[in-house]
């Protein structure tokens, strides 16, 4: 009962507001309060090697996945790295016929990416189609005649129109899907 009466006092608003109720006022033996050791910070509890675990788990999952796409798209790298070759070389001598050259290289990246029996059967406007299909806003229909003349005729490109099917053929080989 007397506890019951204690907790009722120290619930009460007077204990509260700072008014002492003399009939239920704390014993004057108790003494004051007893503050726990501080915690001291440590590497030592099981939550932290957990932690560590999952880091570094996670770690090697993203170094096995950016491994992977690195492997899975070191054809792209080839790819581009042949056509700035060929643009520097045609930048250095404009009357050659890089346009042949350029879209080798496109067809080779497409049979990396998409296979031989789906890239290789594809010629005229349903190759330029299939790759403007492939790529993001590639529009290769547009230079349609030019790369038909260039290929089947061996016939020069203008310089702008070259320099063009160059760009173009850069966006293809980062953006296609």
């Amino acid at each position: 009962m007397k506890t019951k009466m204690a907790s009722v006092a120290l619930m009460s608003p007077a204990f509260f507001s700072g008014q002492q109720d003399t009939a239920h006022a704390l014993p004057p033996d108790l003494g004051g309060l007893f503050e726990p050791k501080p915690v001291t910070f440590s590497f030592d509890t099981p939550g932290w090697y957990v932690l560590a675990a999952l880091l570094l788990l996670t770690g090697v999952v993203l170094l096995i996945k950016w491994r992977q796409h690195r492997i899975k798209n070191a054809y792209r790298r080839r790819a581009l790295k042949a056509v700035k070759k060929l643009e520097t070389q045609f930048v250095q001598q404009p009357g050659q016929n890089f346009t042949v050259q350029v879209m080798a290289i496109v067809r080779v990246a497409a049979m990396d990416a998409f296979g031989r029996r789906q890239v290789a059967s594809l010629t005229g406007d349903a190759w330029l189609r299939f790759l403007e299909s492939k790529g993001k806003n590639t529009k290769f229909t547009v230079y349609d005649k030019v790369i038909q003349k260039a290929v089947f005729q061996d016939k020069p490109v203008e310089k702008k129109q070259t320099a063009a099917i160059i760009e173009l053929s850069k966006k293809w080989i980062k953006t296609h899907a």
